[in-house]
C-alpha cells in the first residue's frame, strides 16, 4: 500500500510539473536583436564580409579596418557619403540606410538590406561576435 501511495504522489506531482511547463510563458527576449538579411556583391577587395543591423545602427566588418572604402548611401536622390566610427572590429554608421554602397579606386560593391522595412528572415538575439578571420584578412577555414 505504501507503495502504491509513493506512486501515486510521484505521478501527481509530474503531471503537476508538466501542467506548469506548459502554461508557463515563453521568456521576454531582452537585449539587441540583430538582422543579418544584408546581401553583399561586387568587388571583393573592398566588400565587407560581415554587415548587420540592430535596427539603429549598421554594423560592416572588413578584412582590415584600417583600410575603409568610401561608404555611400544609395538613396533616390544618388550616392550619399556617409560618416562612420571605427568601434574594433566594426565599423559603425549610426542610423539606419536600405542601400549600401563602397567605393575605392576603381572598385566598387554594394550592400542591401533585403528585406527593407520589415522584420528581419535571418536575426540573432544577444552578442553580435565577429566573424573569424586569419592574418591574410580571408575567412577562416573550419578545422576538423
Amino acid at each position: 500500500m505504501k507503495n502504491l501511495t509513493t506512486l501515486l504522489s510521484v505521478t501527481v506531482l509530474l503531471v503537476g510539473c508538466l501542467i506548469q511547463l506548459a502554461c508557463a510563458e515563453p521568456p521576454v527576449v531582452t537585449g539587441p536583436v540583430y538582422n543579418f538579411d544584408w546581401r553583399v556583391t561586387g568587388a571583393a577587395e573592398i566588400r565587407p564580409y560581415q554587415v548587420f543591423d540592430d535596427g539603429q545602427k549598421i554594423y560592416l566588418q572588413f578584412a582590415d579596418s584600417k583600410h575603409v572604402p568610401a561608404v555611400f548611401a544609395d538613396t533616390p536622390g544618388g550616392p550619399m557619403l556617409l560618416r562612420w566610427h571605427p568601434d574594433p572590429p566594426y565599423t559603425v554608421i549610426d542610423h539606419m540606410e536600405n542601400a549600401l554602397v563602397f567605393r575605392a579606386a576603381d572598385w566598387e560593391a554594394r550592400a542591401v538590406r533585403i528585406v527593407p522595412d520589415g522584420p528581419p528572415r535571418a536575426a540573432q538575439f544577444g552578442l553580435a561576435s565577429p566573424a573569424e578571420t586569419a592574418t591574410t584578412g580571408l575567412p577562416r577555414k573550419r578545422h576538423r
